[in-house]
Order: C-alpha cells, then structure tokens, then sequence
C-alpha cells in the first residue's frame, strides 16, 4: 500500500514539473498567437473564471507536493539499544512531524505521531549510558508519549532539535525552505541548554 501511495506522490511531482515545462514553453510563443488567445479569452467570459479556479487547484497541488517532498527530508532518527529493548523503538523527526514507533513483537508495532507545533514539552532523563524522553503534546491520547533506552548522545541531540523547533515555531519563523543541513545546526544551537 505504501509503495502505491510513493508511486503517486512520484507521479504528482513529475506531472507538476511537465505542467511548469509546457507552461515556459507556452510563454515563448509569438506575440500574434498570445493577442488570437487574449481575444478568445475576452470573448467568452466563462473562460477566466474556470482558468482562476483551475490556478487555485495548481497552486493547492503545487503546496501539496511541497509538503510530501518536505516530509521526505528526515532530520533525525535513534532506536533504542537491543539488550535493553527486545524489539527496538525508534524516534524519528522530520521538518513536520515527530513519530514514535514502539515494536511489540515481529512485524506488530503501535505508532504515535504529531506535528512538531503541537508539542508542549519535552523531558528527558539521563543516565550515564542511556535515557528516556517524554513528550507532551496536545494530541497524544494520554497527552505523554515516552521512550526509554535511548543512548545519551541521541536523547541530548533529540531534545535540543524539538526545542529548537518549538521556539522557532512560537516566533513563527517558517523552516521549510532553509537547506537541511544549515536547519539542523541553526535549530540545535537555538535549543542548546546554556549554562
């Protein structure tokens, strides 16, 4: 099902840059066919309205296909350690969401998601190996979702990525289009703990 659903997210993109190549090579045709078409359109006005609402049905396209590409862009993934956890869990963020995935046993696993401006907080404990991580969002069943055994380093790298990300979305600053190496390094100093 996944796979049918990437094969229609690839189709969408390939069919958004046709439409952007026939629509350059439409504005290279000669000043005498652009007036016979400004006629046409001036003599029919049911013509400009079906052409605004099929722009707005692009431009929402155009927005979608963004966001598919955008949610493509993994930022960060840890899974917990083996001995510890039977069938790890993994912790995984993109430029929109922070996803949960808890494995119960063989091909069987309970997925928890929201977007990253829905999260409240974040808490985390640290242990000299491992640590935990809490998060509060407003739409977890419970409000919490946790994850344990997670190595140090990934929990501190977790913690300031979602920090950085909520400050940045409370100044209402919008991410998406800043390159994804700089967006890592910016929103990791920004929820840096200073001491």
């Amino acid at each position: 099902m996944t796979s049918s659903y990437n094969t229609l997210g690839k189709y969408a993109i390939w069919q958004r840059n046709t439409s952007a190549r026939s629509a350059n090579h439409r504005h290279t045709r000669s000043h005498e066919g652009d007036f016979v078409g400004r006629f046409a359109r001036s003599q029919s006005p049911a013509l400009p309205s079906l052409d605004k609402r099929s722009e707005e049905l692009v431009t929402e396209t155009d927005k979608l296909i963004g966001l598919a590409e955008r949610s493509h862009d993994s930022l960060f993934t840890a899974k917990t350690v083996f001995p510890f956890v039977l069938f790890t869990d993994s912790l995984k963020i993109d430029r929109q969401k922070l996803t949960i995935v808890h494995n119960s046993f063989f091909r069987t696993a309970q997925t928890a998601s929201t977007e990253i401006k829905n999260i409240i907080n974040v808490q985390t404990e640290l242990g000299p190996l491992f640590g935990s991580m809490t998060i509060t969002s407003k739409h977890f069943l419970n409000n919490t979702q946790s994850i344990q055994f997670l190595k140090r380093k990934d929990i501190a790298a977790a913690q300031c990525l979602l920090q950085g990300f909520m400050i940045a979305n409370r100044a209402q600053v919008d991410t998406s289009n800043i390159e994804k190496k700089q967006l890592l390094s910016l929103l990791s100093d920004l929820g840096q703990e200073r001491t």
